[in-house]
């Protein structure tokens, strides 16, 4: 369960009969405890003030601010020719080697959007050897390096990989 959802159940503010009415339903509304099998009660909270500094909490934790780029989001970056970058991709395994243009875009998360629909190279772009290099707006030439990659779908067809980027200094 989300640390919102904890935090409303331990504030008191949703009834006991309705956490067990949704549990019922078979919805997702359990404490730690009965995850690990225990059967504890929930300890719920008291003080009002605690119970503004758990919900407040809960509510600036990573899983609510977190944003997170749609596939429409990308598509849409994408085929905006402002935001679409040339550059080349260096792929290297060992002895083998392969360069390929992309047109890539920057998504709102900071991450490279590659468009590619044929067979996964996901390993491979994140073996520290295959790497971008193109030309920032400033005409700057870079050279990025890749920590992680997954491949995007739009309905059931692989459109984009989109890879956390990192800059060797």
């Amino acid at each position: 369960m989300r640390p919102l959802g904890k935090a409303v159940i331990r504030s008191g503010l949703v009834d006991e009969n309705i956490i067990a009415e949704m549990k019922r339903w078979g919805l997702p509304v359990h404490t730690d405890a009965e995850l690990a099998g225990r059967d504890e009660q929930i300890e719920i909270i008291q003080d009002p003030d605690m119970i503004v500094k758990v919900l407040q909490d809960a509510l600036d934790s990573a899983d609510q601010v977190r944003l997170q780029d749609t596939d429409l989001d990308i598509v849409q970056r994408w085929v905006d020719p402002k935001k679409q970058i040339t550059g080349k991709l260096f792929m290297k395994n060992g002895e083998d080697k392969a360069t390929r243009k992309v047109i890539f875009c920057w998504t709102v998360m900071k991450e490279i959007a590659l468009p590619w629909s044929s067979e996964s190279i996901v390993d491979l772009l994140c073996n520290q050897e295959t790497h971008l290099k193109f030309e920032d707006d400033k005409g700057v030439k870079r050279k990025l390096f890749f920590t992680d990659a997954r491949e995007l779908y739009i309905g059931d067809t692989k459109a984009f990989i989109v890879c956390t980027p990192f800059e060797e200094k």
